[in-house]
């Protein structure tokens, strides 16, 4: 029976956590009655805590409600964690396109001569340029932290 496979995954899955029924069933709100009859196949979980259930056991809804992992789909959901790492380069690496703007418009002749002039579009050209430089170093920043974090619970759940 369905029902029965169901929950034995679910104890697979949370003797693999290293957790009791108790702290399962802690964890997502109900009894640890309600955990037990889960794993011997007697009743079901509620819907509402379905996906809950899922995240703390590593699997997705599909998963549970087949009652077995399917190879297919453990890569699908580690490439589309792989997919958010690789995202957060994209602004790593647009930061530091955006830092090097102002060098590669310095080169420029017309405005070469204008930032030597002293005075006030000199003056606006190099303010301008010292922000464009911030803000490229803002957005690395941005996109450094982000993928340290998308690695972290790409880390997480190949762990879980």
């Amino acid at each position: 029976m369905q029902q029965e496979k169901i929950g034995l995954l679910i104890a697979t899955k949370r003797k693999e956590k290293g957790l009791t029924q108790e702290q399962l069933a802690e964890q997502v709100g109900v009894t640890n009655k309600a955990v037990s009859k889960w794993e011997t196949g007697k009743s079901m979980p509620d819907v509402s805590i379905i996906q809950e259930l899922c995240k703390i056991l590593g699997i997705t809804v599909t998963t549970l409600l087949n009652g077995e992992e399917s190879k297919e789909e453990d890569l699908i959901f580690k490439l589309l964690w792989m997919i958010k790492k690789i995202k957060q380069l994209y602004y790593a690496i647009g930061g530091l396109v955006i830092c090097n703007i102002p060098s590669a418009l310095e080169r420029i002749i017309f405005i070469e001569e204008a930032m030597q002039e002293g005075n006030f579009v000199s003056g606006l050209l190099n303010g301008s340029f010292a922000g464009i430089k911030i803000i490229g170093v803002c957005v690395f920043a941005y996109g450094i932290a982000s993928y340290g974090n998308a690695t972290q619970q790409v880390a997480k759940a190949e762990k879980n």
